[in-house]
């Protein structure tokens, strides 16, 4: 059934207009100014109303190890339904279901069960952040797991072609491995890494590298005499940088230091979530390790100063990234929503509001920037009625 968005400020890549939107599955049409209603031929058409409303693009979140109890690395949970029925709620529309550090067998199980959700828009595939990762800075990762990269294993993995992103220390890694991942059509992405500038600068110079996972979290930092990676994912233009605005995982000045450096265009915001998302203060397992939620914030149990992802909602680090970069809502669409999509090379059919796109888009009010509906794929699927 087509629906229609009036009265309403619809947030573009370059501008906001006052108008209103057509759409089913897909957007049919966006026109400015007052919609008249005596105007349809179709009376089954659905009408909402937008006072005082933005319409802005549902939120692409590459990086989210689970939320509301689910985590995408427990065998226990077969599949995403949970996921996929309450991540609307927080803004997303669409998601990598992230995976960290954890036995072979585990990951291959996790792996295969997410076949059934090949064809659900929503769910865009799976994010390896580990095992291949830097023993030094594997953070709130199980380090009787990690090893060096492996083709073979992902190979393995990616029968049914739903590894999008694996994350990697640069240092134990070699360039043919990150062509081997461009040649599966996989994106390398440097993360939990010790590695050093030099070593950076040679794989951009002989491959298509170009995405950091959680920039400045679990990577060497910014030494002024033995330049780790911090430095080197700034300096070089190509890369898209994660980029967790929690402000538990960054410091609101090094987030606007960063977004001077790097812009809109290549700062990508994630929430790193997991199952503390939605869920009380208390103790909750992450894949094998014990954590403890605080705030919007998780640590290990028995490291209470070592953060273990976030249980912060994207919602809530998208009104932190407006207030702490102080951008505009169209700038804010390319971190939230645009880039994501154009990394992931599905920009032709999400990321932004436009027509022929696909139907996904919040609602948002107008003072507050809080979430009043939400529809994916055309179809309402939450709405706040507070």
């Amino acid at each position: 059934m087509k629906k229609v968005i009036k009265n309403i400020n619809i947030v573009l890549l370059d501008k906001i207009i006052f108008g209103w939107i057509l759409f089913d599955e897909k957007i049919i049409n966006i026109c400015e100014g007052t919609f008249d209603e005596k105007t349809l031929i179709d009376k089954n058409i659905s009408v909402f109303e937008g006072s005082d409303c933005y319409l802005y693009p549902g939120f692409i979140d590459i990086h989210i190890n689970g939320c509301n109890g689910i985590d995408f690395n427990d065998l226990s949970n077969s599949d995403i339904d949970n996921a996929l029925n309450f991540l609307p709620s927080t803004g997303v529309t669409s998601f990598l279901a992230t995976l960290i550090t954890d036995a072979e067998k585990m990951i291959e199980e996790k792996v295969s069960s997410y076949k059934k959700y090949q064809n659900n828009s929503s769910f865009l595939g799976v994010y390896l952040e580990g095992p291949f990762i830097s023993k030094e800075k594997k953070g709130a990762h199980n380090e009787k797991y990690i090893k060096k990269f492996d083709e073979n294993l992902i190979n393995s993995l990616n029968k049914n072609k739903l590894i999008k992103i694996v994350a990697y220390a640069i240092e134990n890694a070699t360039i043919n491995n990150q062509l081997f991942l461009e040649k599966n059509n996989i994106i390398g992405a440097i993360g939990h890494s010790n590695g050093t500038f030099e070593e950076v600068t040679n794989f951009v110079k002989d491959t298509k590298i170009n995405l950091a996972t959680h920039l400045y979290n679990a990577m060497s930092s910014f030494d002024h005499r033995k330049p780790g990676i911090v430095p080197a994912l700034l300096y070089y233009d190509n890369f898209y940088c994660e980029l967790i605005t929690d402000l538990y995982h960054v410091d609101e000045n090094i987030l606007k230091l960063t977004y001077k450096i790097k812009g809109k265009e290549k700062i990508i915001i994630i929430t790193d979530g997991t199952k503390g998302i939605g869920l009380n203060d208390g103790d909750y397992n992450l894949a094998s390790l014990k954590t403890v939620k605080k705030g919007y914030a998780m640590y290990l149990k028995n490291n209470l100063q070592m953060l273990a992802g976030s249980a912060s909602p994207f919602i809530r680090n998208f009104k932190i990234a407006k207030k702490v970069f102080n951008c505009t809502l169209s700038d804010l669409v390319y971190m939230t929503s645009f880039n994501a999509a154009k990394l992931l090379k599905i920009n032709h059919l999400k990321g932004e509001i436009k027509t022929k796109k696909e139907a996904s888009f919040l609602v948002l009010k107008k003072e507050t920037l809080d979430i009043k509906m939400v529809f994916c794929c055309g179809k309402l699927v939450y709405k706040n009625v507070n």
